[in-house]
C-alpha cells in the first residue's frame, strides 16, 4: 500500500514530505540516544557514588584499624612480654571462679590499674581475659555498663568472630559492639614461658561519633527527586543481614523489606547480597526502578543506591523535547522551501511531459526548444535530438516498410517457380526410385538363382568327390583280389604237387604190398585209395587253377576298368570344383549388384526425400513471406499514426539501412 501511494504522489510533495519524515526519523533517534546515554550517565554517576562511599568506608576503617593497633602497643608496654598462669589458685571474678593471671609479681585478676590507666590517656577501653578450660573470662576492665558497674567475670563466647583467631595464636581486628555502642577493637593473645596461650588482651574505641558522622553522610546522599543510598550489613558469616541505614528501614531484618514505599524487599536484598557487585532494574509501581551496588568488605556492609530511571532522565527528556519541537519546526520550515524550489524546478518537466504526451501520440511535428544552459536546458537538447532522431526512424522505417514488401512480393513468386521445379524433381525421383526397385528386384532373382546353382554345384562337386573316394576303393579292392587270387594259384600249385608226390607214393607203396604178397593186400588197398585220392586231388587242383587263371583275368580286367573310371571320376570332380568357383564368383558379384542397387535405391529415395522436404520448406517459406507481408502491412498501419515534418521524409536512395532485393532464379 505505502509504495504504490508514494508512486502516486508528485516529486515535489514527495520530496519534502521525505525530508521531514526523515529528519524526524533521525531526531526521534537521536532524542533515543540521548536519553538512554543521560540514562547510563547518571547510572555511572551512582556506580561512582557507591564507590566511592565504599572506598571512604575502606579508608575510615583503615584509619581506625591504623588507630587501634596503636593503641594496642600502647595498653601492651604496660605488661611484660610473658605473662604466667596460676592454676593452683582461684579468684571469684563475677559468677566466675578463675585461675591467677599475674604479670611478674602482680596479680592482674581484679586489677583495674592498668586498664583505667589506658583508658585516661587513649579515651579507649581495655579488657583482660583468662584462659579457663575452652573460653577466655574477663578479670579486668576499665568497660563499665550503664550502671557504672565493671564488666567482669563474663566469657568471650565461642560465637565471637576474634575467638578463632585467638586461639590459633593470632591477633584480631575488627568492629564490634559493646553495651550497643560501635567499637573498632583488637584482641591479643597472652602468652606463658612456653608459649601456651593463657590470656588475651582486648582494647577498644568508640567510633560511634565518626560511625554516625559516615552513616549522615551515606543518608543525606540524594539521587534526583526520590532516589537515596542505603546499607545492608550482616555479620561475617554473611549471615542475619540487616538495613544499617535506610529511610524506612534502618535497624530492621530484610525480611522486613517486602512492602516498603521505597522499593526494596527481601529477594531484591538477597540477589544483591549474593552477586556483591552490579546494576539490578526492577519495577516498582509501574515505574522502571534501577539499584546500583557494591560490597564493602571490611564491614561486611552493602552499599547501594536506588533511584527512579524516569527520574534520573527527566530532565533531559525536558531538554530533548524543547530542543526536537525547535528542531522540527526548522525542518517543517525546510521543507516548505523544498516544497516551494522543487515546484519551480520541476516546471520544465511539465514541459517535457507534454512533449513526451504528444510523441507518444505521434505527433512529432511541434519542435522542442532549449530555453536554458543548466540541466534542464540539457535535458530538452536531448529530448529535442530524440524527437529528430525518432523522426528519421519512422522516416526510414516507412521507407524499409515499402521495400519489404515489394521484396516479399517477389520472393512469394520466386518460391512458387521453385515449388513447381522441386515437384516436377519430386515426380522424376519417384519415377527412378521405382525403376531402381524393379531392377533391384531382378538382380536379387539373379542372385538368388546364382546361389541356388552353386548349391546345386556343390552339391554335385560333393557327389562326384565321393564316387572318385568309391572308385578308387574299388580299384584297391581289385588289386587286392588280384593279389588273392595269385597267392591262391600258388596254394593250388603246391596242391597239385602235394597230390603228385602223394601219387608217387601211393605207387611205391602198391609196389611194395605186391612185393608182401599176402600181407601186403591190406596195405595194397589203401596205397589205391591213396593214389585214387591224389588222382582226384591234381585233376580238382588242376580245375581250381584254371578258374583262377580264368578269375585272375576277369579281375585284372575289372581293375584296369575301375582305374580308367577313377580317373575319369577325378576330373569330373576337378571340372565340377572349377564350375562351383565359377558360380561363387557370379553368386558374389550378384550380391554386390545387389548392394550396389539397394545403395542407389536409398540415395534415390533420401534424394526424393530431401526434394520432398525442400519443396515444403519452400511452402513454408512462401507461408512466411505471406505472413511477413501481413505484419509488414500491419506495420505501415501503425506507422501511419506519426507525424513527421516533411523535410525528414528520407529519398530511398539515400537510405542505407535497407538491404537490396535477392532474387532466386
Amino acid at each position: 500500500m505505502t509504495l504504490p501511494l508514494l508512486r502516486n504522489l508528485r516529486i515535489a510533495t514527495l520530496l519534502p514530505c521525505l525530508v521531514f519524515f526523515l529528519g524526524a526519523a533521525v531526531l526521534g533517534f537521536f532524542c533515543r540516544t540521548a536519553v538512554m546515554m543521560q540514562q547510563e550517565i547518571a547510572i555511572d554517576i551512582m556506580r561512582a557514588e557507591v564507590e566511592g562511599i565504599v572506598k571512604m568506608n575502606t579508608l575510615f576503617d583503615r584509619t581506625v584499624n591504623d588507630e587501634i593497633k596503636s593503641f594496642m602497643r600502647v595498653f601492651a608496654n604496660g605488661y611484660p612480654k610473658r605473662i604466667e598462669i596460676d592454676p593452683t589458685t582461684t579468684i571469684q571474678v563475677g559468677a566466675e571462679t578463675v585461675p591467677v593471671l599475674r604479670a611478674g609479681t602482680r596479680t592482674l585478676n581484679l586489677n583495674f590499674e592498668g586498664p583505667d590507666r589506658f583508658s585516661e590517656l587513649t579515651g579507649g577501653v581495655a579488657t583482660i581475659f583468662v584462659a579457663k578450660d575452652d573460653d577466655f573470662i574477663r578479670i579486668s576492665t576499665s568497660l563499665k555498663d550503664e550502671s557504672g558497674q565493671r564488666v567482669v567475670g563474663t566469657p568471650l563466647g565461642k560465637s565471637h568472630p576474634a575467638y578463632s583467631a585467638l586461639r590459633a595464636g593470632q591477633e584480631y581486628t575488627g568492629m564490634a559492639t559493646l553495651l550497643g555502642r560501635p567499637y573498632i577493637t583488637q584482641y591479643r593473645p597472652l602468652t606463658n614461658s612456653t608459649g601456651k596461650i593463657v590470656g588475651v588482651q582486648f582494647v577498644g574505641v568508640d567510633i560511634s561519633a565518626q560511625e554516625d558522622m559516615l552513616k549522615q553522610d551515606i543518608s543525606s546522599r540524594k539521587i534526583g527527586q526520590s532516589g537515596f543510598y542505603y546499607v545492608i550489613s550482616s555479620d561475617t558469616q554473611g549471615g542475619n543481614p540487616r538495613f544499617e541505614i535506610h529511610p524506612s528501614l534502618a535497624g530492621q531484618p530484610v525480611s522486613a523489606a517486602n512492602g516498603n514505599s521505597h522499593g526494596q524487599s527481601a529477594e531484591l536484598a538477597a540477589t544483591m547480597l549474593r552477586e556483591k557487585n552490579g546494576i539490578h532494574y526492577h519495577d516498582f509501581k509501574g515505574a522502571d526502578q534501577v539499584d546500583v551496588y557494591a560490597w564493602s568488605p571490611s564491614r561486611n556492609w552493602l552499599i547501594a543506591g536506588t533511584a527512579d530511571v524516569e527520574e534520573i532522565t527527566h530532565a533531559a527528556r525536558i531538554k530533548l523535547g524543547i530542543f526536537g519541537t525547535i528542531a522540527l519546526g526548522l525542518m517543517l520550515l525546510l521543507s516548505i522551501g523544498i516544497y516551494i524550489l522543487t515546484r519551480r524546478l520541476i516546471k520544465p518537466l511539465d514541459e517535457v511531459s507534454q512533449h513526451l504526451s504528444k510523441m507518444a501520440s505521434g505527433d512529432l511535428t511541434e519542435r522542442v526548444e532549449a530555453r536554458s544552459n543548466n540541466e534542464v536546458g540539457e535535458l530538452f537538447i536531448s529530448l529535442r535530438k530524440t524527437q529528430e532522431s525518432l523522426s528519421r526512424l519512422i522516416s526510414s522505417t516507412r521507407h524499409g516498410i515499402d521495400e519489404i514488401n515489394n521484396d516479399t512480393r517477389a520472393i512469394a513468386s520466386d518460391n512458387m517457380g521453385l515449388s513447381s521445379r522441386f515437384e516436377e524433381q519430386a515426380s522424376a525421383l519417384e519415377e527412378t526410385a521405382a525403376a531402381m526397385e524393379q531392377m533391384a528386384s531382378s538382380v536379387k532373382q539373379n542372385a538368388e538363382n546364382a546361389r541356388i546353382a552353386n548349391e546345386l554345384t556343390a552339391n554335385a562337386s560333393n557327389v562326384a568327390e565321393r564316387s572318385g573316394v568309391v572308385v578308387d576303393e574299388v580299384v584297391r579292392s581289385m588289386e587286392t583280389i588280384a593279389s588273392g587270387s595269385a597267392k591262391m594259384g600258388e596254394i593250388v600249385n603246391v596242391i597239385e604237387g602235394i597230390a603228385f608226390q602223394t601219387n608217387i607214393l601211393a605207387l611205391n607203396a602198391a609196389v611194395e604190398a605186391a612185393r608182401a604178397g599176402e600181407q601186403g593186400k591190406g596195405f595194397a588197398v589203401v596205397a589205391s585209395e591213396v593214389r585214387a585220392l591224389a588222382q582226384r586231388s591234381g585233376q580238382a587242383a588242376r580245375e581250381i587253377k584254371t578258374l583262377i587263371e580264368t578269375s585272375n583275368a576277369t579281375v585284372g580286367t575289372g581293375a584296369n576298368n575301375a582305374k580308367r573310371a577313377g580317373e575319369t571320376m577325378h576330373e569330373v570332380v576337378s571340372a565340377v570344383q572349377r564350375v562351383t568357383a565359377i558360380m561363387n564368383d557370379i553368386s558374389a558379384a550378384s550380391s554386390e549388384q545387389s548392394i550396389g542397387i539397394e545403395q542407389i535405391n536409398l540415395a534415390v529415395s533420401q534424394m526424393d526425400h530431401v526434394t520432398q522436404q525442400n519443396a515444403a520448406l519452400v511452402e513454408e517459406s512462401a507461408a512466411a513471406t505471406e505472413t511477413l507481408s501481413e505484419r509488414v502491412d500491419k506495420m505501415a498501419s501503425r506507422m501511419s499514426i506519426f507525424r513527421i515534418p516533411s523535410n525528414e521524409i528520407i529519398d530511398a536512395e539515400e537510405d542505407t539501412s535497407i538491404p537490396g532485393k535477392a532474387r532466386i532464379n
